[in-house]
């Protein structure tokens, strides 16, 4: 008998200490920065669309959204990702849409994306000796002065990353310096171009604002010797 009053005491102090637990505090929906991103990969047919909610502004600390507060693209919903506090979503081809996010008050924001102009590989050899410079012809017509071009280079098997960054594309070929390619390493690399515009201001956003990144890329495998 003295067994079972312990426990029922103990449940009750479990429900006491429960109830005295604060609920995290819901943020002020007008300082809520609103940090959009588009990519479209040719090579992979596959749209990426991400958001990520900010306290106060761009430098704010990421936010989850309680609900029923939400965002869509392309009428499809955005999924929180834990790991990178963001929410995302994949969906197959070049879709063109536009962003709509919910929130608690119900107010509608949307914002659209139209996608940049192209980018590609003009020709890209099977194998390449590390040593020396690598020569890429790429095309990227109509590149407009607030855009930029970003290079990534990734070991295949251990997943090392170089991102190359420049505001201007080469009239005819790109040259990545060999001392970039022995940093990667013997192997398999992927290299992926990647044609970026960022917008540093919404069309719809929050008192707090908010930016739009679209970026066209296009990648393929080359083996360094």
């Amino acid at each position: 008998m003295k067994i079972v009053k312990f426990i029922a005491i103990l449940g009750v102090g479990v429900l006491l200490l429960k109830s005295c637990i604060p609920e995290a505090p819901i943020p002020d929906q007008e300082k809520i920065y609103l940090e959009l991103s588009f990519a479209y990969n040719k090579s992979l047919s596959k749209s990426t669309a991400t958001a990520t909610f900010r306290q106060d502004s761009k430098t704010g600390a990421e936010l989850e959204l309680t609900n029923p507060a939400n965002i869509l693209y392309d009428s499809n919903l955005l999924i929180f990702n834990t790991d990178n506090s963001n929410y995302k979503k994949e969906l197959i081809g070049k879709i063109e849409a536009a962003f709509v996010y919910t929130d608690l008050d119900n107010e509608v924001i949307t914002n659209s994306v139209t996608l940049n102009d192209s980018i590609d590989f003009l020709a890209l050899a099977d194998s390449h000796a590390i040593g020396s410079n690598l020569i890429v012809p790429i095309t990227a017509p109509n590149f407009l002065s607030e855009e930029r071009l970003e290079v990534i280079l990734r070991d295949l098997t251990s997943g090392h990353e170089i991102v190359l960054n420049s505001d201007s594309i080469p009239t005819t070929d790109m040259m990545i310096e060999s001392s970039h390619l022995m940093e990667i390493g013997l192997g398999e690399m992927i290299i992926t171009l990647r044609r970026i515009k960022e917008h540093s201001t919404l069309t719809e956003s929050k008192d707090a604002g908010g930016d739009l990144k679209i970026c066209y890329e296009v990648q393929d495998t080359l083996i360094l010797f």
